[in-house]
């Protein structure tokens, strides 16, 4: 497979993923929430990780990077991880936070300020083609 066909791969399913984590912020504030909609949603999840983590080892693999790995690959695979266990966060967090309070408005605030990064990095490794 070509480094497009990776690189594409990997920002569609890290955008997907912001979408879902997003969905999951609604459904955990929303007081009477399926457990069905939790269930696809949370499904998506790991099928998005996945695809995250095999196109980013495929981008690896296309410009050859050695095992002593740069640091950007290290942060990539932590940003990763908290990635993956946001959705835990969101369940136990989400019922306590009304749409009014301040908590509330930070914790959006905080989602966004990840999700910018995760563009950023994505964004540098694409132009810098790491």
């Amino acid at each position: 497979m070509s480094y497009t066909f990776y690189s594409s791969l990997h920002l569609i399913s890290l955008l997907s993923l912001a979408l879902i984590l997003g969905a999951l912020w609604g459904l955990y504030t929303h007081p009477n929430y399926n457990p069905k909609i939790r269930s696809l949603l949370l499904s998506l999840h790991g099928g998005l990780m996945f695809f995250i983590l095999l196109a980013g080892f495929g981008l690896m693999a296309k410009i050859k990077v050695e095992f002593p790995w740069p640091l950007w690959i290290y942060i990539k695979l932590l940003v990763w991880f908290v990635l993956g266990a946001f959705p835990f966060l969101l369940k136990k967090t989400g019922q306590k936070f009304s749409s009014e309070s301040k908590a509330h408005k930070l914790y959006h605030k905080l989602s966004l300020a990840l999700l910018f990064c995760l563009l950023l990095i994505a964004v540098l490794s694409l132009k810098l083609k790491l």
